[in-house]
């Protein structure tokens, strides 16, 4: 029984592999707020390249996993509007990621609300779950600084 285990694991493992392509994790590090925040608003800049207007030390990861397009279930809708959102597959060896940490796609920038780490037999985690939205506040800022950081065109 424990190698139809290690088999489906494996197998999992081999799709997200398959699969794949390649994107940005912009991780927060909320500890730690960058001095663009100003003094009287507290709101930080957005043009500001040190922290890509999050307010918070960042580091910028490369990482890959398996796209997804999904709809955001009702009751985290602020409305009843449907919009979709984007499921990211990745292998936890490889990276792993956390809530609040912000994708860039392409040209697309997402905020990631929710984490699901799944597990298999014997409770080993294996792949993890990011759903992610479309960030909404100064994103085209974002991109553009972004780009300019790791020294991308723009696309």
């Amino acid at each position: 029984m424990e190698n139809f285990f290690n088999s489906f694991e494996n197998q999992i493992s081999y799709i997200i592999d398959l699969f794949n392509h390649s994107f940005f994790i912009v991780q927060q590090n909320f500890d730690i707020s960058c001095d663009c925040i100003d003094f009287n608003t507290k709101a930080p800049n957005p043009n500001c390249k040190k922290c890509l207007g999050t307010g918070n030390k960042i580091k910028i990861k490369k990482a890959f996993g398996v796209r997804q397009d999904t709809t955001v279930p009702s009751t985290l809708r602020p409305s009843n509007a449907f919009f979709v959102a984007k499921n990211y597959y990745t292998d936890v060896k490889q990276i792993k990621i956390e809530k609040d940490n912000i994708i860039i796609d392409g040209d697309e920038v997402l905020y990631i609300y929710q984490i699901q780490n799944h597990n298999s037999y014997k409770e080993k985690r294996i792949f993890q779950k990011s759903l992610a939205v479309t960030k909404k506040m100064h994103s085209d800022i974002f991109l553009e600084n972004f780009n300019s950081i790791i020294g991308r065109k723009k696309q």
